[in-house]
C-alpha cells in the first residue's frame, strides 16, 4: 500500500488541493530564511532567497486582510495589517505574507494533538513568533518552545557585532493534547568525569544518587535499614529488593544512597538549547552538496519528540529530503513538497534505501529531468 507522497509544485496549491484536514501528525518545515542570497551563482540545483513587493505579494497580503475563505484569525488579519504600517510593503512583508498564508493551511492540515516546527534565523524569528501566535493561540493552540541549535562552531563578523552561530526552531501545538515523547542528548565528557565515578567489579559504571525523601513533596518511608534510620523514598520491601540486586551503596557515614548504572541512563533530558547537533559541514558523511542542508540528527530528534511510529509527517518545504528521509528510517509515513528538488529527493531515497523504496511512494507533478540531482551524488565504487 503506498503510503508516502512528494508533490513537485507551489506549496500553498498542494496543501489546499491535496492535503486533508487533521490528517498530519507533526510538520517541519525549513522555509527560506529572506536572507537575500542567490543559490543560482552556487550551486546547481538552484533557487533564490530574495523577496520583493509583487503582484503575488498583494494578492496574498488582500487575501488575508479580506479574510479569504475565513481561513484567517481575527487577530491574524490585525497582524499584518498593523505590521504595513510598521514595516511598510517591501521584500520583508513579502516574506512574512508568504508564510502566514502557509502557516494557515498547515494549521489546517495538523490533527488535533499535532506539532509544527518552523525553522527560520534570528534576522525573521520575532516577526514570525508574532505571526505564529496569531494563527495558533486563538484556535486554542499554544507556544511550546523557542529552540536554539549551534548550526556553526565560530563566525567572526566583527563589523556587525557578535558572530552568529545559531538559529531558531520554533515549536507550536494544535492543542494542549500535543503528543510528546521525551529526548534526550548524551551526556558530556565533564559530566560523566564529575558524577559517574563509581565502577563494579563487572565494569558497570554509576553514581550515587539520593535514596532520601527528606524535603520531597508528598512524604516518605520511615524506618531503619541496616542500621541506618532515615525518611526514604522507597518502602522496606522494595528497599531489600535495591539490596539483592546490587544497587545500594552503603557510605563511610552509615548512609544508604541508590545506584545509578550509566548503561541504564538514556542521557540528559534535551533542553531548548541545542549545542550537540553540529551542521552538515564540509567533510561530514551525510553531505550531499545542497544547500542549506541540515543534519539528520536535527530531524531525528523533532520526528521522535512529536510523532510515533506510523504516524505522519509533513515537510511543505523539502529541499535536500532530510526530513523524509529520517521520517522513512524511523517507521513514519511522510509527505513531501517542494518547487525545485523533488528529482533530487528520489536520487537521495534511492541511494539511502535502494530503487525499490519508490514502490512505495506516489509521485505527483515531478519534471522528467533529473540531471541536475545525480552530480550531487557521490559515485558508487
Amino acid at each position: 500500500m503506498l503510503g508516502n507522497k512528494l508533490y513537485y509544485g507551489d506549496n500553498l496549491e498542494v496543501l489546499r488541493r491535496y492535503i486533508s484536514d487533521e490528517s498530519i501528525d507533526l510538520c517541519y518545515v525549513d522555509p527560506p530564511f529572506n536572507s537575500s542570497r542567490d543559490y543560482n551563482q552556487i550551486y546547481s540545483l538552484a533557487f533564490t532567497d530574495t523577496w520583493k513587493w509583487d503582484a503575488s505579494a498583494e494578492e496574498g497580503f488582500r487575501a488575508i486582510l479580506g479574510n479569504e475563505g475565513g481561513a484567517y484569525t481575527q487577530k491574524t488579519v490585525r497582524f499584518i495589517a498593523s505590521l504595513e504600517r510598521v514595516i511598510e510593503k517591501g521584500g520583508m512583508l513579502a516574506y512574512i505574507v508568504s508564510l502566514t498564508r502557509r502557516a494557515v493551511e498547515i494549521h489546517r492540515v495538523l490533527k488535533p494533538n499535532g506539532s509544527f516546527y518552523l525553522h527560520c534565523d534570528p534576522t525573521m524569528s520575532h516577526y514570525l513568533k508574532l505571526m505564529l501566535d496569531s494563527v495558533f493561540v486563538p484556535a486554542g493552540g499554544e507556544f511550546l518552545n523557542e529552540i536554539v541549535w549551534k548550526r556553526t562552531t565560530s563566525h567572526s563578523d566583527a563589523r556587525r557585532g557578535l558572530g552568529a552561530v545559531h538559529d531558531v526552531i520554533l515549536l507550536y501545538a494544535k492543542s494542549e493534547d500535543f503528543f510528546w515523547s521525551a529526548t534526550y542528548r548524551p551526556y558530556d565528557a565533564s559530566y560523566l568525569r564529575d558524577f559517574y565515578r563509581h565502577r563494579d567489579p563487572d565494569g558497570r559504571v554509576w553514581m550515587a544518587d539520593n535514596l532520601t525523601a527528606k524535603g520531597l513533596s508528598g512524604g516518605g518511608y520511615e524506618y531503619e535499614y541496616k542500621g541506618a534510620a532515615n525518611l526514604w523514598r522507597v518502602p522496606p520491601e522494595r528497599m531489600k529488593e535495591l539490596d539483592r540486586q546490587n544497587r545500594l551503596y552503603f557510605t563511610r557515614t552509615g548512609g544508604i544512597r541508590i545506584k545509578r548504572y550509566l548503561d541504564e541512563m538514556p542521557g540528559k533530558p534535551a533542553d531548548d538549547v541545542w549545542t550537540d547537533i553540529p551542521p552538515v559541514g564540509s567533510r561530514a558523511k551525510e553531505r550531499l552538496g545542497y544547500p542549506t542542508q541540515k543534519p539528520e540528527a536535527l530531524l531525528e530528534r523533532i520526528i521522535r519528540a512529536s510523532s510515533g511510529e506510523g504516524d505522519t509527517v509533513l515537510d511543505a518545504y523539502c529541499g535536500s529530503g532530510t526530513t523524509v528521509a529520517v521520517a522513512h528510517r524511523l517507521g513514519r509515513r511522510w509527505i513531501g513538497i517542494d518547487m525545485a528538488s523533488i528529482s533530487f529527493i528520489i536520487k537521495r531515497l534511492q541511494t539511502t534505501y535502494g530503487d525499490g523504496v519508490m514502490d512505495g511512494v506516489e509521485v505527483f507533478g515531478m519534471p522528467m529531468e533529473s540531471g541536475n540531482a545525480d552530480g550531487l551524488f557521490p559515485k558508487a565504487d
